[in-house]
This record gives structure tokens, C-alpha cells and sequence, in this order.
């Protein structure tokens, strides 16, 4: 009896190309993380130095 569950759309790709896009996602990944890291290190800076004292001059 065939199956009727349609195969999963990776599945009719090959090995290679697999690989390629895992890789593209992965760098993908890691480009975006670092663009969200660089986007708040300035602001965490900013922040770390506001001074809390009452007697305090920039």
C-alpha cells in the first residue's frame, strides 16, 4: 500500500545543497546576532557610565 504522507520539501534536495544552506543560516545567524550585540554595546556603555551621585559633574 503506498503512503499517503507527502515527503518533507528538504527532502528531495541533495546532500550539497543541504550543507550550502545550513551554512548560509548558520552565517546568517551569527551576522545578525552580531549586528544586535553592536546595537546595544554602545547604549550598555552609555548607560554603565550615568553617574547616580547627587554631587556628581559630567
Amino acid at each position: 500500500m503506498k503512503s499517503l504522507a507527502r515527503p518533507h520539501p528538504t527532502d528531495t534536495l541533495s546532500r550539497s545543497t543541504r550543507r550550502v544552506l545550513r551554512a548560509l543560516w548558520v552565517a546568517l545567524t551569527l551576522l545578525l546576532a552580531s549586528i544586535f550585540i553592536a546595537g546595544i554595546a554602545p547604549r550598555y556603555h552609555e548607560l554603565a557610565n550615568v553617574c547616580v551621585d547627587v554631587n556628581c559633574r559630567p
